[in-house]
């Protein structure tokens, strides 16, 4: 059995090298095949009720796809529980190749309909984690094989102020967008904010608050987030 699902695994992630470790138990096994057989087929009744051409989806339970028909996946994808995916922009979501978007995390593009925001794009082999926040108005473009850990946050509109005699309300917004280039670790707890680009294999440390680009292959950490060093 265990050949069977490390073959199955490897076709789906169209990645021969995965091998399922060696000191997981058959019962540990069982679990999890059941688990994801369920959300496949959770997965395919959602799109079939979306009216979408059935790709490999697994979805559990409690998620949300708000605006559909502006949510595209061009393969495997995983939506864990509680997820809520809201597409409603001018240029949707699409993510890429096995994307994983763990339990509890909330996308939305638009904050209110009288001003539509840009949309979000994800890349190949990219893992979200839990309970991860993006705010996508002024539109995020995530690389391809970018690991990001729990509780992260991805803010890419800003209110204006600079006026003291109109409520901040009522001064409308401003939005550049934030870009994560390819193959970066972004760390538990970090917080980015519009107009940041973090570069190719950057490294974001724990906690910090990311204000400013960080250039690529740099491990950078802090509030405000600071380049320590070079990874080359």
């Amino acid at each position: 059995m265990r050949k069977l699902v490390n073959f199955a695994i490897k076709k789906i992630k169209s990645d021969d090298s995965y091998q399922l470790d060696n000191k997981l138990s058959l019962l540990g096994l069982l679990e999890i095949v059941m688990r994801r057989f369920l959300s496949l087929i959770h997965g395919f009744l959602k799109q079939l009720i979306l009216l979408k051409k059935p790709r490999v989806w697994f979805v559990s339970r409690g998620v949300r796809l708000i605006a559909s028909s502006q949510l595209t996946a061009l393969g495997p994808i995983t939506f864990g529980r509680n997820t809520t995916i809201d597409a409603m922009s001018e240029e949707g979501i699409q993510f890429g190749k096995n994307v994983n978007v763990p339990e509890g995390c909330y996308f939305r593009c638009t904050g209110v309909v009288s001003h539509l925001g840009r949309g979000l794009k994800v890349g190949d082999n990219t893992g979200f984690g839990h309970y991860n926040f993006i705010n996508a108005q002024g539109g995020v473009d995530i690389g391809n094989d970018v690991i990001i850990g729990p509780y992260v946050k991805i803010l890419s509109e800003n209110h204006k102020f600079e006026d003291c005699d109109t409520p901040i309300r009522m001064q409308g917004v401003s939005r550049k967008g934030i870009t994560i280039c390819s193959n970066v670790w972004i760390g538990a707890n970090v917080t980015i904010l519009d107009g940041v680009t973090i570069g190719e294999g950057a490294v974001i440390g724990a906690g910090s608050i990311v204000t400013k680009s960080i250039p690529a292959f740099s491990v950078a950490v802090g509030s405000p987030c600071k380049v320590v060093k070079s990874r080359k």
